[in-house]
Parts: C-alpha cells; sequence; structure tokens
C-alpha cells in the first residue's frame, strides 16, 4: 500500500511539475516513440543542438508514449508500442529516469544518450548506463522500468497525451505552449519567434 502510494505520488509530483508553465519560459512538449527513427533523429540532430543554443529560453517535456495500444487484462493494464515490447520497455526506462531525478538539463542528456545510442542498442540492460546523466544507478532506473512503478508512470504518461493531444496520429510531434508545430524541423525558428528576449542566437542566419 506504501509503495503504491508513493509510486502515485512520484507520479502525480512529475507530471503536475512538467505541465506547469513559467510566464517567462516557452513551454516545448515533445510526444515521440524511442523507435521511431523520425523520432530519434528528431532528438538528436534538431532538438538536442537547438537546446544546447536555447535551454535557458525553454521548459521542455518529453513524453515518450506515441502510438500504444491499452488494454485492461485481469485489473492490469497491458501495453502494445507501436515497434514492439522493445520499445515499451525503453519508453518506460525513460519515464522512470525523468521522474526520479535530476533537473532539465540532465533530463536532456538523458534522453538524448539512449536515443543515440539505441542504434547499436535495443535492450535495457544496455542503454541504462545512460542513468548516469541523472546521477541514478543502473539498477534503481532498470528496477522501476522493469517493474509495477514503471508501468503505473507509463500509464500516467498514456493519461496525459491523451489530454494534451488527443487523436495524435503520428511522431514526432511538437507543442509549443500546447499548440502544435506544423513544421518540427523548424522548431529553432518557431521557439525565437515565442521569445520576448530575442537571444542574440535567435538572431543568427542559419535557424534549424
Amino acid at each position: 500500500m506504501t509503495f503504491c502510494l508513493l509510486t502515485v505520488i512520484l507520479g502525480c509530483l512529475y507530471f503536475q511539475e512538467s505541465l506547469q508553465q513559467m510566464e517567462d519560459k516557452p513551454l516545448v512538449t515533445i510526444f515521440y516513440e524511442p523507435l521511431c527513427p523520425y523520432s530519434q533523429r528528431f532528438i538528436t540532430n534538431i532538438l538536442y543542438p537547438v537546446y544546447a543554443n536555447l535551454g535557458t529560453y525553454i521548459q521542455v517535456d518529453f513524453i515518450p508514449y506515441g502510438i500504444v495500444k491499452r488494454q485492461k487484462v485481469n485489473n492490469d493494464w497491458t501495453y502494445e508500442c507501436q515497434h514492439g515490447p522493445e520499445e515499451c520497455a525503453i519508453s518506460k526506462l525513460q519515464v522512470c529516469g525523468i521522474a526520479k531525478a535530476g533537473d532539465q538539463n540532465s533530463h536532456m542528456e538523458y534522453v538524448y544518450c539512449i536515443e543515440h545510442d539505441i542504434d547499436t542498442a535495443h535492450d535495457i540492460q544496455t542503454l541504462a548506463h545512460c542513468a548516469s546523466k541523472l546521477e541514478l544507478s543502473e539498477d534503481e532506473v532498470l528496477k522501476c522500468a522493469e517493474g509495477p512503478e514503471g508501468d503505473k508512470l507509463f500509464g500516467l504518461l498514456g493519461d496525459k497525451q491523451q489530454t494534451l493531444a488527443p487523436g495524435l496520429n503520428g511522431v514526432p510531434t511538437v507543442y509549443i505552449n500546447n499548440t502544435n508545430l506544423d513544421n518540427y524541423t523548424a522548431l529553432k525558428k518557431a521557439v525565437c519567434d515565442v521569445l520576448h528576449n530575442n537571444p542574440e542566437v535567435c538572431s543568427e542566419n542559419s535557424q534549424e
């Protein structure tokens, strides 16, 4: 009972925090699937470099869920991810790490580490080494991802996506301040367009 309560509190605190939006920082919400090639390329080639330049000006909310079929069997939820059970496991690994520790910068490094290394490994036992980006142990994130806590957090993630982006039919999908960005490859320009303090990087000719 204590474990269940702690899990619910942990999940609620995480999702409540990620939904809150500071007045001076646009909220960039990323809906993606860890094993989707388009999601991988967006995170590693577009989001990560943009964040390197503009991370101090924005909030980033990671939603590693996407197109998932779920159903209740004997009072337990089962999940079928678009790219198979490995993808569900990796999503749980990501949400567990993000929920458990670190600030936004370490969350970015953690997700980038996993998405970058997915090219050579799909098993969470190998990818768990990225937990070092959060100053967590591999065992800690694996215990969460492989157990009921990971299932609970993954379910909350699905509920959150349904609330923010009902009817989502493709990934990656990017929202800025809860508005869908039609062309996610133009992330830098879109972020600069909503910033009021006009950082110098936004004046550069090249806007990915």
